[in-house]
């Protein structure tokens, strides 16, 4: 699932616009996508939770505003778990391996929930091979 949270900004000179979470700036990477007027989440987690700001200044003033996110739950398919015997799923979330094939299937369910699988995507693969037998 995707979270986007909205800023509109105006000023003249054209104020300079930052994201933070809970304080700390926000940089782009492959999950968070940053503009001026919008910051996108993908797949997002329960540690996405937490008070986003968008922070704008120029010359002559500054603001910012914030909004509390609180992720609730991710959902998980039940077929979707974890076998340690196979694999450190907390090592694996941590080193950011769970694209890969091995790992997604081994760590399922600890992917699933730190946002770096996507439930969805799982369930229409499971679906295709099923129909590919």
């Amino acid at each position: 699932s995707e979270l986007s949270i909205p800023c509109e900004v105006d000023g003249y000179p054209t104020p300079d616009v930052y994201w933070s979470k809970d304080g700390a700036r926000l940089a782009n990477t492959d999950r968070i996508q940053l503009t001026e007027a919008r910051l996108t989440i993908q797949n997002v987690a329960v540690s996405d939770s937490g008070t986003y700001g968008c922070h704008a200044s120029n010359a002559f003033s500054s603001h910012y505003s914030t909004v509390s996110i609180s992720v609730q739950g991710i959902y998980v398919p039940a077929k979707c778990t974890d076998n340690p015997f196979f694999a450190n799923c907390n090592l694996i979330v941590r080193s950011k391996f769970c694209h890969h094939k091995y790992y997604s299937k081994f760590c399922c369910k600890s992917c699933v929930e730190a946002g770096q699988l996507n439930a969805q995507d799982l369930e229409m693969q499971a679906d295709e091979s099923w129909r590919k037998k």
